[in-house]
């Protein structure tokens, strides 16, 4: 055989060549060919009233079966080719207009080269409808047989094709509904963290999932302990001795055990039952699991038998743990709320304990000093004590800006601050700071200087705050500049954004990468030698402060070594309502 021939032939059984040389025929003939070739030689077909294929319409049907792709040496596609379009779409219309007995034409058929292809068409009658049954080349016609047994076949065939394509429907649209309910579920748990609101949304979405009458259910801890109940009615919360009873030996202890959802039919049926929560002849019974654990167990009921069922049970596995979630999300942030709070106490207690010593320490210092200046001392005494009394007030100084440096950073970040905004000018501002800070840099010989572009700068902000801000900063480049070293304020406005940046810059070692975010945490210290290292609060207020004014803080290398210490900040923010 020759090589094109043998290509030929090779493409005319390959399905998808055939597909190919059927695309250019009517909308009819094409599906025909296409399901023909596509499934093995057999395909049904459904036909409205005007002979057009259709995917679902039980008006008409057409049975067509073809034993190969290759009858006699004839490719089937050449069936459906061009010179046989007609024919076919003239026996589709007939099959509408010529109902009645079995009746048998020829048809006029041939193939691509011309050659006559002996077939015939077989119609015959079936519940009003008329089906055309093709039967290729004459040879096969006797498959047929009786022409009523065939047609039960069809009929036979084409329902339970529907059958299992309306239980296919079903099944499709029934998970649809599943998660469209999960979805509404997820969605009115994750609106709140509190635990209680959890709780009620919990019992009342699985009420309304799974058309329940009474809901119970039991939040546990992590060793499964029962830390909170709720139920859907009060007058039907179980108390704390039927609720352990339950959780050792119920149906909600085997629920747990076994780590799935336990039906119960008819409880007046059920012997061996144990302690019943919830009254009810259908219950329920559902542990709520996570991949975090076990939460609790949740309890349903009817007073009707039979109402819960097996196949729910991948939804109430879904929902179940999209419950668990929940409430373990409410758990974690209620353990947090009251950590903070907790914290809060003892910080107000410890500040109240705390500065009250330090100000009795500092009004007797201040006596002594008011009681030994009378007297004659040797200079090499006075000069002691002296140093002696600076030396305890500014201790006690530094312990007390800690402590109010600590609660107000408790305060910002709890949101709890009050603030005051007014407008600031930043050359005033600057020149407190570098007033405060005079004598300390003088004694370890740095220059402190202050520049501002423009002279007359204005932000609106907390002045006290901003004081704070710059205060902590200062402190954080004395500690690191060396003596003779320069720290240096600086404020300019950036031209294309109206903002303004507040800089502190020193002469020390900088900040290494990799400490540049870290230093701003609290209790974070760089990576310095330990006579340079403070208490780790201080950057950690900085930011906080920032943050409050909408801005932004970063450390940067300053151009001829040492660090650069930036606050980016809106220049007109809006001022406090009770501000002139």
């Amino acid at each position: 055989m020759p090589q094109d021939s043998h290509n030929q032939s090779q493409n005319e059984l390959d399905p998808q060549a055939n597909l190919n040389a059927v695309i250019d025929m009517d909308l009819v003939t094409q599906i025909l060919a296409a399901r023909l070739i596509g499934n093995g030689g057999q395909a049904v077909f459904v036909l409205d009233a005007d002979g057009v294929v259709q995917d679902a319409n039980q008006q008409a049907c057409l049975l067509i079966q073809i034993e190969h792709h290759h009858l006699l040496g004839i490719p089937a596609t050449e069936l459906f080719d061009r010179a046989n379009r007609n024919t076919f779409t003239q026996l589709f219309q007939s099959a509408r207009t010529q109902p009645g007995a079995l009746k048998v034409n020829n048809l006029s058929l041939q193939s691509a080269n011309g050659e006559r292809i002996p077939s015939r068409c077989a119609l015959l009658s079936l519940t009003n409808s008329t089906l055309p049954l093709l039967v290729l080349p004459e040879a096969l016609q006797t498959a047929v047989g009786d022409s009523t047994n065939a047609a039960t076949v069809m009929q036979e065939e084409l329902t339970d094709s529907y059958r299992s394509l309306m239980r296919l429907s079903q099944q499709l649209s029934q998970e649809r509904m599943n998660l469209a309910v999960l979805y509404q579920i997820a969605h009115r748990l994750n609106q709140s963290l509190d635990l209680e609101q959890v709780l009620h949304d919990a019992l009342h979405e699985m009420i309304e999932l799974f058309k329940a009458q009474h809901a119970f259910l039991v939040v546990l801890d992590e060793h499964g302990v029962p830390i909170r109940s709720l139920s859907s009615h009060e007058m039907m919360q179980p108390s704390l001795a039927e609720i352990d009873i339950a959780l050792r030996q119920g149906l909600q202890a085997q629920a747990l055990k076994q780590r799935r959802a336990l039906f119960v039919q008819d409880s007046q049926q059920e012997a061996a039952l144990h302690q019943q929560l919830l009254p009810g002849r259908s219950l329920l019974v559902i542990p709520l699991l996570s991949s975090r654990g076990v939460s609790g167990v949740l309890t349903l009921a009817h007073a009707q038998p039979g109402v819960f069922h097996k196949r729910q049970e991948m939804i109430i596995s879904a929902a179940a743990e999209t419950v668990a979630l929940s409430l373990q999300n409410a758990r974690l942030y209620t353990q947090l709320r009251e950590s903070e709070e907790s914290r809060e106490r003892i910080m107000s207690m410890l500040a109240h304990d705390i500065l009250g010593p330090l100000m009795a320490a500092s009004a007797s210092l201040d006596v002594i000093s008011q009681i030994t200046a009378p007297l004659s001392l040797d200079p090499a005494n006075a000069k002691m004590l002296s140093e002696a009394t600076a030396s305890g007030k500014q201790g006690i100084k530094n312990v007390d800006v800690l402590i109010h440096d600590l609660l107000d950073f408790r305060r910002l970040r709890a949101g709890r601050y009050t603030m005051t905004f007014t407008p600031v000018v930043v050359a005033d501002l600057f020149q407190t700071i570098v007033n405060l800070f005079q004598s300390l840099t003088q004694q370890r010989q740095q220059a402190l200087e202050s520049t501002v572009t423009p002279p007359d700068l204005t932000i609106n902000g907390d002045v006290r705050l901003l004081q704070r801000l710059l205060s902590n900063l200062v402190v954080n480049a004395v500690r690191f500049t060396p003596q003779g070293g320069t720290i240096a304020l600086k404020a300019m406005t950036i031209s294309d954004t109206g903002n303004v940046l507040l800089a502190v810059e020193d002469t020390g070692p900088g900040v290494a990468v990799e400490d540049r975010e870290r230093i701003f945490g609290i209790f974070v210290q760089g990576k310095g030698e330990s006579s340079h290292r403070g208490t780790g609060l201080g950057l950690a207020l900085c930011r906080e402060v920032t943050m409050a004014h909408q801005g932004r803080i970063w450390v940067e290398d300053r151009s001829g070594g040492g660090s650069r210490f930036c606050v980016l900040m809106s220049a007109s923010l809006p001022l406090s309502s009770d501000t002139d």
